[in-house]
Order: structure tokens, then sequence, then C-alpha cells
């Protein structure tokens, strides 16, 4: 089976600030180094790529961004303009567009603008041949909306080209081979507790193809080969030197890495992998240290 990082079609989600938008752009700079079309998706009203990749704008059309790596924003007016232009005639598409009651209707009725965001994934993933698309998510009850779409619209007797729509990304979405949610956390006990109730929703919805849920600012790695009581013969040999302090800061982010390695031993007890990464939010991250953040990624997530 493909592995959850390297399958076409991956959504990203989870709380907001937990690090989602720079582990969407480490994942792609990291695939097109491997030789890739990567494309990233961020959502209209997050544009949060623009500031991670450091460039000038990001808008509907997919354009490249970096190197290899291509980027698209999808807001919502130009994914149901797009929507209304496949299933309407040319001539009724332009009268629709231009009619201002209907536009409005058509931003603000509850739905539309899920179905319009899920019928531009629906053309990336059968329409063009970029490869991964990762999906820069929304926080997760919007991820929660999105997955029960389908079900809601089916109770109300909504059918047709709509309906099979549903059907087709439902399909890509539930599909191991092809598709991965990931959920991005903190190494913290409440945000481990929502993330967990959160898989539990979606693996019994059965709606999608679960994948990572990746564990965010993970400190102390470099600490990890050691183990206390190496660390407190250290601070006996050093006690009193200048280099005392260093150890003490070895000590506290063991400390910290053992919290996380506990926090992950709850998720395995749920039939969760979780993926431990560094600390994406530090200022700084260029492009390579983001690319091999992605890169340590892939390989880590190959040997899950």
């Amino acid at each position: 089976m493909v592995p959850p990082l390297e399958r076409r079609l991956q959504l990203v989600t989870g709380k907001g600030g937990t690090g989602k938008t720079t582990l969407v752009a480490a994942l792609a700079l990291a695939h097109a180094a491997r030789g890739k079309k990567p494309l990233a998706v961020e959502l209209g009203h997050r544009a949060s790529l623009v500031r991670v990749l450091d460039v000038e704008a990001i808008d509907h059309v997919p354009r490249e961004v970096a190197p290899g790596v291509w980027a698209t924003n999808l807001d919502v007016h130009h994914a149901t303009e797009a929507l209304v232009s496949r299933v309407l005639p040319g001539r009724v598409t332009r009268r629709v567009l231009r009619s201002g009651p209907i536009r409005t209707f058509l931003d603000a009725a509850p739905g539309v603008g899920e179905v319009a965001t899920l019928d531009r994934l629906r053309h990336f993933v059968d329409e063009t041949d970029f490869d991964p698309i990762l999906v820069d998510g929304d926080a997760t009850g919007h991820t929660r909306m999105l997955f029960a779409l389908h079900d809601v619209l089916a109770s109300l007797g909504v059918g047709g080209a709509i309906a099979a729509l549903l059907d087709r990304i439902a399909a890509v979405f539930a599909s191991p081979a092809d598709a991965a949610v990931h959920l991005v956390t903190l190494p913290t006990a409440l945000s481990i507790e929502e993330t967990v109730e959160l898989w539990r929703e979606l693996r019994a919805g059965g709606r999608v193809a679960l994948g990572h849920v990746l564990l965010d600012r993970v400190e102390g790695t470099a600490a990890s080969a050691l183990d206390a009581d190496a660390i407190g013969g250290l601070e006996a040999k050093l006690e009193g030197t200048a280099l005392a302090s260093a150890v003490a800061l070895l000590r506290v982010d063991h400390e910290r890495f053992a919290r996380a390695e506990a926090l992950r031993a709850q998720l395995g007890e749920h039939g969760i992998t979780a993926l431990p990464v560094a600390d994406v939010d530090a200022p700084g991250l260029d492009r390579g240290m983001l690319r091999a953040l992605g890169l340590a990624l892939l390989d880590r997530g190959a040997r899950a």
C-alpha cells in the first residue's frame, strides 16, 4: 500500500495554530525535491501559504511558486463559478453569474461553498497531473462538515449532478490507495484527547482514508538518544563548570521529548500512528529548512 504521506490526495487538518500550513509547504517542497509535481491547495480565507513560502501572491489559478512546487488559493467565489460553469450551458452560466440576487444566494446558501470546494478538488484529481495534491484544510469543525455533507444532502433528497459529484469525491477520499487525511496536533493532553475524538469520529464514518497524526512541536529530539541516567552522569561530571547550564537545558529537552513519547504511545493504544515533527513554527524557517523538514517526515512516514 502507498504510504499515507505519498498518496495522490492528502488533506491536512487540525485546530488553528498547530502548524498545518507549514507542514503542507514542507511536504510540497519535499515531494518536488523527489521529482514529483505537488500542488498545495489553501482555502480562500486562510491565505497563509504566501507567508510560509515567501511569495508575492497565490490566487485561484495554480501557479509554480517554487521550483517544482505549484500552489493555488481555493476561494469559494471562484470555485462556485467553476461549478456553475460546469453544470450549466454557457449562456445560462453568464446570465446566472451576472444576476445579483442569484450571486448573493450562491455565496450565502448553506452547503454551496462546500460542494463547490469538493468539486474543485475533484477537478484537480480527475483533470490534472498534479501529484500529490496537498490540501491545507480548515479547522476540524469545517473538516467534519465536508465529510458529513454527502449524508446531509442525501437525507434532503438531493440527486443528479450534485449527488454524482459527492459520490465521486467520497470514493476518492475513502480510498487508502489514493487519499489520506492527516490530523495535526500538539503534544498536550487536551490536544491529544481532541485528536483521538476526531480520529474515532472519522473512522466510524467510514468516508475517509485516515493517514497519520502529525505530532507537532516535539522538542528535545536532539536529546532523545540519551537516557535520564546518562544526562545525570553529565550533570555530576560537569557541575560547577561553564557547561553545566548546557546540560541543564539538555535535561529539559529530554523531559519534553519523553512527555511527547508518552503521548505518542497513548495515541498508539487507539491504533493511531503518530509521527513526531520538530517545531515547525520556529521563526526563520526558509525553503531549505522546510524542504529538509518535509524530507525527514517522508522518510519517517515510509518507515512507520
